[in-house]
């Protein structure tokens, strides 16, 4: 059963399962967030770290079910991702960068670029393999060839 599947619906729903898992295991205390996000309001800081613990709870979901070929968690998935690409200048400001990089260890051993610099590419590499899963993931998982799996229960046969 496990072996009916193409295997890029494996490795992208492993991939969402172990990011997730990690990214939940990892999560900051509330404060660290705050001290990170200091740019926001308290309420919105609030609802982003709340959304952002859902959201891992999500992809955990989303991977599991596309592995187990749920055409409703593939949905969900592609969902996911618009909203990723649409929200991801609110979550990987510059200034959350440049906050989280002000800590002793960043100062300490970030000496061949400046701070600023740094953080800038920080933030770029973030947006692009965030962009970049995400456009992969809904080019993927909206080909008729894999979509044809979801709605046939596996079997991938028309």
């Amino acid at each position: 059963m496990f072996l009916k599947r193409p295997i890029g619906i494996v490795i992208f729903g492993g991939l969402l399962i172990i990011t997730s898992i990690y990214e939940l295991y990892h999560i900051p205390s509330y404060s660290g967030y705050k001290f990170v996000n200091r740019e926001f309001p308290e309420r919105i800081i609030a609802v982003r770290y709340y959304v952002s613990y859902i959201l891992r709870v999500f992809g955990l979901a989303c991977g599991a079910g596309v592995i187990c070929l749920n055409d409703n968690f593939r949905k969900i998935l592609i969902g996911l991702c618009y909203f990723s690409i649409s929200t991801i200048y609110l979550r990987h400001t510059y200034k959350g960068f440049l906050n989280y990089t002000t800590s002793a260890y960043y100062q300490n051993n970030v000496t061949d670029f400046s701070l600023q610099a740094f953080t800038w590419m920080a933030v770029i590499v973030s947006w692009s393999v965030e962009v970049s899963f995400c456009l992969a993931a809904i080019y993927y998982f909206s080909r008729p060839g894999v979509v044809k799996y979801f709605i046939k229960g596996g079997s991938g046969q028309s």
